[in-house]
Formats: C-alpha cells, sequence, structure tokens
C-alpha cells in the first residue's frame, strides 16, 4: 500500500516538472497587441439619418476610430463623401482633413483615439416623385505602419552540421503572437533557410488583411482621385529591415525600398552574410510605411414634401 502510494506521488510530480519544462520552452509572446485593424470609418447613427425629407437640412458626420497600433497626427486622416452629386446635395468635393490627433491602441490605452469630420449639410430640393434612394458613401484615406519585431535564429551550415552548441534554430515559423502591431497589413510569415556555407535567407510574406486598398505612402489622398496616378501608385509600400539584412526590392537590392502587392501579397526574399563562429538570436524590426484608403456606405431615403389635402 505504502509502495503504490509512493509510486503515484513520484508520477505526480514527474509530470509537474515535464509540464514545466515544456512551458520553459514556449516561445515568449512579442511586445505587440496584434490585429488586422488600422483606422476604422463609420458616419454617425443619425447624421445623416437614414431617411429625411426634400429641403430638410441634414448634417453628415463621420466618425473616424483608430483601432491600430500607430498614433495618426493631426490633419493627417482625410475624408471625402462620394456616391453623389456633390452640387445638388449642397456638399464638397473636397478631402477634409481631422482636425486632432487619433492615437492608436497600445499597453495602456486599450481603446484607441477617435475624431469627428464634419462634412457638412445635406440640402436636397430637386423634384421628387414619393421618394428617392441614395447610396452615401465616405473614403477615408491616411498613412500607417505597420512594425515586426522579432528574434531570428543566426547561424550557418557548417555549425549546423557540425557540433556548436545550438541555443536557436533556423526551422519554423518565426512570426509569433505579438510579434507584429496592429495594422492593416501584416507580416503574416517569416521562414530561414540556408544558401551555401556562410548565408543565410529570409523569406517575408506580406499581405494586406484589411477590406481597403494600400497606396504609396507619399501619394496625397488628392492624386487617388486621378485614374492614372491611382494606378500607379496603387499596392506600393516601403518596407525598412535592419542594415545587415539585403532585400531584393523593386528597384535595388538593399535594407529598405519598395514591394508591390499582387492580389493582395508579396514575398520579400532577403539575405544575410554570417560567420561560422556562434549561433545567436538577433533581434529584426522590420517598418512597413504606406498609405492606406477605406470606406464605409450609409442608405439613405428622401421624401417628397408632404402636402395636406382639404
Amino acid at each position: 500500500m505504502r509502495l503504490s502510494k509512493l509510486l503515484i506521488f513520484m508520477f505526480i510530480i514527474s509530470v509537474i516538472l515535464v509540464a514545466g519544462c515544456k512551458q520553459d520552452n514556449k516561445k515568449p509572446l512579442g511586445p505587440f497587441r496584434g490585429g488586422i485593424n488600422g483606422v476604422d470609418v463609420s458616419f454617425l447613427p443619425t447624421s445623416p439619418t437614414s431617411e429625411f425629407n426634400k429641403g430638410d437640412n441634414i448634417p453628415v458626420k463621420v466618425l473616424l476610430k483608430n483601432k491600430g497600433e500607430y498614433d495618426l497626427a493631426e490633419g493627417e486622416a482625410f475624408v471625402k463623401i462620394l456616391g453623389i452629386h456633390h452640387a445638388t446635395f449642397g456638399l464638397s468635393d473636397q478631402y477634409k482633413a481631422a482636425t486632432g490627433k487619433i492615437l492608436g491602441v497600445s499597453e495602456a490605452r486599450v481603446e484607441g483615439g477617435e475624431q469627428q469630420v464634419d462634412m457638412g449639410t445635406i440640402n436636397y430640393n430637386q423634384d421628387i416623385i414619393n421618394f428617392e434612394e441614395f447610396d452615401l458613401r465616405a473614403n477615408i484615406c491616411y498613412p500607417y505602419e505597420t512594425v515586426t519585431q522579432l528574434n531570428a535564429c543566426i547561424s550557418s551550415t557548417i555549425l549546423e552540421q557540425g557540433k556548436a552548441q545550438k541555443t536557436c534554430s533556423i526551422e519554423g515559423e518565426k512570426i509569433g503572437k505579438g510579434d507584429v502591431s496592429s495594422a492593416p497589413v501584416q507580416v503574416t510569415s517569416i521562414t530561414e533557410k540556408f544558401r551555401g556555407s556562410d548565408q543565410l535567407w529570409f523569406d517575408i510574406v506580406i499581405e494586406n488583411k484589411g477590406k481597403g486598398t494600400v497606396y504609396r505612402p507619399l501619394v496625397l489622398c488628392g492624386d487617388l482621385d486621378d485614374a492614372a496616378r491611382r494606378l500607379d501608385a496603387e499596392n506600393l509600400l516601403d518596407v525598412k529591415i535592419p542594415e545587415d539584412i539585403q532585400c531584393a526590392f523593386l528597384e535595388q537590392t538593399s535594407s529598405s525600398g519598395q514591394v508591390r502587392l499582387s492580389a493582395g501579397k508579396a514575398l520579400l526574399r532577403c539575405s544575410r552574410n554570417v560567420k561560422d563562429t556562434s549561433i545567436f538570436e538577433q533581434k529584426i524590426r522590420i517598418e512597413l510605411r504606406y498609405k492606406y484608403l477605406d470606406s464605409t456606405t450609409k442608405h439613405i431615403k428622401i421624401f417628397s414634401t408632404t402636402t395636406s389635402t382639404t
């Protein structure tokens, strides 16, 4: 009986020790909250109301809420009303800037900042038979950044095949939970492999995970109204990586440059020269910069002016 109790006790201790070892070997969480959100855009519930009469003065206000992890400075986010004939509705056809900062979420800030943008007042006085319906659209155009921070394993073929003490491995996916900041464009995968005896290759996958469109970061929001300029800037973003890593960008091999998304995705191949002296982990920070265009739509119904009958 005593022997059975001793065996059970030893079994429980061994299970606890094994569980503890497994816990210690887990990849630590990254510094970010993560997600695929940037700046959310919506019409205020009653600005405009979904139904109103011809000749009514109806305010139009758009709410911008930063749900990502990048701070927008004052005047960086722009909103434009589309989907209607502006003069007929009494609304401007120009972009209007948010007047304040729109701070992103952080460890200390659970909810991101928000700003209301007053887009003017609808006053529709066209002839109407019973009612007319329209889809009012608001475009938001804003700069954003995605930051990826992780530890990569730096090794060489000679060290891997030799008897060097291995403190890390190049095998497997390097992106873990919390390694990428919340933003609509994400680094979704980073893998490593050897090339020859003294070089490491990094395959970096970048994807647009939001519902908007990516544009070159320096393009002006107003330029996106021109079809040729919009096409020239579409799906381009800037990437910056540590200087000891060289990547095959569109125009040059460097530690910074442009990539182009195709069907919302890009594969960036980078390399790093290595020495056969030691195996170690290196902190890698990747920065993506781009302009993002998103939209929201509200259906409105305008009734003819009611008249009384005798």
